[in-house]
């Protein structure tokens, strides 16, 4: 309950500091949902016994990109805001690799690609059996909405692409289209993180007390979803 209540106040101060509350408005729901997202992660990654799985510049900068695109988003600008998410996904996924890999697999620079064989074959060689398949869903919908995304960022009209105009014009417009379709990429990319993050701090899970990871568990997910995690850590 206390960190309901705390995330809720976080959230009420967080949204009085953004100009644009029309988004906040048409989109309560999902936007809260987002916040409730970006609140956990930030909990279990500074949580003292889970620290050493998040103590990359990696995911600092994952992270930091996570609040930025919330910002962008609210602030009317989907495609700022796809662009700065993708650049999340790359630096979680280096991060990862970096993690539980212990520093024997190679972090291509360049490649998103490259890097989720990578964590594949990490999950593949370094994980225990009832772990594999969720662990290698969640990367792979990782993958594909990094893929989306990229068709987001860098969509323009045939127009826009041959006039400078143009260009500026399409760029100052907010399409509702557009505002959906991140804030739904959005809330994907948090919960495949937050599931992510959970598996890799499995082995500090595992031995936590049921009712502090339930705590954890049901702060986003639902009944069925929290028993299943619950599960899945169990020992």
């Amino acid at each position: 309950m206390r960190m309901q209540q705390d995330c809720f106040e976080q959230f009420k101060q967080v949204t009085s500091n953004i100009n644009n509350k029309s988004i906040i408005e048409t989109h309560s729901e999902d936007v809260k949902k987002a916040f409730s997202y970006l609140y956990i992660i930030n909990f279990i990654s500074k949580k003292v016994e889970l620290k050493r799985f998040f103590n990359t510049t990696y995911y600092n900068v994952s992270y930091s990109c996570l609040i930025e695109c919330f910002t962008l988003l609210l602030e009317g600008y989907p495609r700022g805001s796809a662009l700065v998410l993708r650049s999340s996904l790359e630096n979680f996924v280096k991060s990862v690799i970096e993690v539980v890999g212990q520093g024997t697999y190679s972090i291509n620079d360049r490649s998103y690609s490259v890097n989720r064989q990578t964590l594949d074959n990490i999950i593949e060689n370094e994980y225990p059996e009832k772990y594999k398949a969720l662990f290698k869903r969640t990367n792979a919908q990782m993958h594909n909405l990094y893929g989306k995304l990229s068709g987001l960022s860098h969509s323009l009209t045939p127009e826009s692409q041959n006039n400078l105009l143009k260009f500026f014009s399409d760029i100052s417009i907010t399409s509702k289209d557009n505002i959906d379709t991140v804030v739904e990429k959005f809330l994907s990319i948090l919960e495949y993180i937050f599931q992510a993050s959970l598996l890799v701090a499995r082995t500090s899970l595992e031995v936590w007390e049921r009712g502090n990871l339930e705590e954890v568990v049901s702060f986003v997910f639902g009944k069925k979803r929290s028993a299943s995690t619950l599960t899945l850590f169990t020992p």
